[in-house]
C-alpha cells in the first residue's frame, strides 16, 4: 500500500486548482520498489501517445516485395506539465515534489556499507493521469497510481523554472513560481492485448477506459442507441434535452444533431476586418 503523505493532497495554493486537484485532476507518480508517490496538479503542457509496430523486413532473391514478420508494438508517452505556485508556501512545497520525484529515478539497495551495497529493485514506476493514463484493465479514470496506473520505466526528468515568471525568496534559498517538467514513459505492458478468434479484442477498456466511462453515464455519449427511420434520419432515444446538452462543442455537436434527426449545417466562414494596408 503507498506511504500517503502531504505530497499526494494539494492545499496550500490560492486559487481552485486545489480543489480540482484533489477531485481527480491531477498527475501521479508511485514508484513500485519504495512504495512512495507523488501527485502534480495537471496543469497540462504536453500530452503525446505514440504506438509504434515493430517488423522485420526480410529481403528475398527475384520478390519485389520483403518478407514482413511482425514483432511487436510498442507505446510511448511524452509527457509535459507546468508546477505552479500561487503563495510562497505552495512554492516551497513544489521544490518538494519535485525532489521526490528525482530520487525515484534511482533503484532501491540491500546490503550495507561494510559488507557491499547491490541493486535489489529497478526504479519501475506506475504513472496515473485520469483516463489518458491508467491501467485500461484495472480501473478508470478515478483511482490513484498504486492500483490503477500505468506500470512504465522513465527515462528521466527534464525540469527548467520559468524565470521570467520571478521566484519567491525565503531563508536564504529561492524558489520558482512556475517550474515547466517534461518525461518520456516507456509503457509495460500488464495484460493481454489482441485481437481473438471471435474477432473481439482482449482489452477492451484499451488504452483509455472508455468503455467504463460509457457505462458509468449510463449511456453512450451522443445517444443511448441510434435507429434510421424510413426517411433514412437518425433517431436517438435520449430525451431532447439531453441531446441538446451533449452537443457541445466540435464533434460531439456534429454527431448529436444527427442523433436528434437534423442535419448538420457546418459553422459560416468567419469575416475577417481589412487592413489599412489591404
Amino acid at each position: 500500500m503507498a506511504k500517503k503523505d502531504e505530497l499526494q493532497w494539494f492545499d496550500l495554493g490560492a486559487d481552485a486548482s486545489d480543489n480540482l486537484a484533489n477531485k481527480g485532476q491531477f498527475i501521479e507518480f508511485y514508484q513500485v520498489p519504495s512504495m512512495k508517490a507523488v501527485r502534480f496538479k495537471a496543469f497540462l503542457t504536453q500530452y503525446e501517445d505514440n504506438f509504434n509496430s515493430t517488423w522485420k523486413r526480410t529481403p528475398v532473391f527475384g520478390k519485389m516485395d520483403p518478407i514482413h514478420t511482425f514483432q511487436h508494438t510498442q507505446r510511448t508517452i511524452n509527457l509535459g506539465w507546468d508546477v505552479l505556485a500561487g503563495s510562497i508556501e505552495e512554492a516551497v512545497e513544489n521544490q518538494q515534489r519535485i525532489s521526490t520525484l528525482v530520487q525515484m529515478l534511482y533503484p532501491s539497495y540491500e546490503g550495507s556499507e561494510t559488507d557491499g551495497k547491490r541493486i535489489k529493485t529497478a526504479p519501475i514506476f506506475k504513472v496515473k493521469f485520469m483516463n489518458l493514463i491508467t491501467d485500461a484493465s484495472t480501473s478508470g479514470a478515478s483511482s490513484d497510481a498504486e492500483t490503477g496506473g500505468l506500470v512504465c520505466t522513465i527515462d528521466g526528468f527534464r525540469h527548467a523554472p520559468v524565470v521570467e515568471s520571478g521566484y519567491f525568496a525565503l531563508g536564504g534559498g529561492l524558489f520558482p513560481k512556475n517550474f515547466q517538467l517534461q518525461c518520456s514513459i516507456h509503457v509495460l505492458h500488464t495484460h493481454n492485448l489482441g485481437w481473438m478468434g471471435d474477432g473481439e479484442f482482449e482489452e477492451e477498456n484499451f488504452p483509455y477506459a472508455a468503455n467504463d466511462i460509457r457505462r458509468d453515464l449510463g449511456t453512450t455519449i451522443v445517444g443511448a442507441e441510434l435507429t434510421i427511420d424510413e426517411n433514412g434520419t437518425y433517431v436517438s432515444s435520449l430525451p431532447k434535452s439531453l441531446r441538446r446538452s451533449s452537443a457541445e462543442p466540435g464533434v460531439s455537436r456534429v454527431l448529436a444533431e444527427q442523433a436528434a434527426g437534423q442535419p448538420f449545417l457546418p459553422p459560416a466562414p468567419r469575416a475577417f476586418p481589412k487592413t489599412d494596408e489591404e
